[in-house]
């Protein structure tokens, strides 16, 4: 498979720069892409594809008429972030996971964001119906997706 051809069009591409040139972290996927004979990185694909099928590695497309098991989308070119960029994106996760996490205590024990009005007590505490007989279970460290404790300030729907 040849790049020569292949123009980033003004876009931010994570494998080329805008003159074209592979981006130093890429330079030796392109080379072993480039390396490999016409066809074969479609091959590959569709092996990757084939494996990921029998695995049951699929979902399905709820009111979809074909209803056909789909497989994940992927990219055989994989996704290189240098670890200075890396360095940033971690920062910011690890902010938004401690900031989920304090919410998240808050709402299981003192409740102060809905006793400040910052949140109407609805909103965190509306699980599903099918949630509600697992409701009144204790809340695991940090992992819930419904993090309310029924309370009699907050009765169950």
């Amino acid at each position: 498979m040849q790049f020569s051809s292949y123009q980033t069009e003004g876009f931010y591409d994570e494998m080329f720069q805008a003159d074209g040139a592979a981006r130093p972290h890429y330079q030796l996927v392109q080379e072993m892409v480039q390396s490999l004979s016409d066809g074969q990185l479609l091959r590959y694909k569709h092996a990757a594809e084939r494996l990921l099928l029998q695995l049951g590695i699929t979902f399905n497309v709820y009111g979809d008429t074909a209803g056909t098991e789909r497989i994940f989308p992927f990219d055989l070119i994989p996704r290189i972030v240098p670890a200075h960029e890396w360095e940033r994106i971690e920062h910011g996760l690890k902010q938004r996971i401690h900031a989920l996490n304090a919410f998240i205590g808050d709402i299981y024990h003192d409740q102060k964001i809905l006793k400040d009005g910052a949140m109407p007590p609805a909103t965190p505490c509306s699980p599903p119906p099918s949630a509600a007989p697992s409701a009144a279970l204790p809340a695991p460290k940090w992992n819930s997706p419904f993090p309310c404790r029924w309370s009699k300030q907050t009765p169950a729907p």
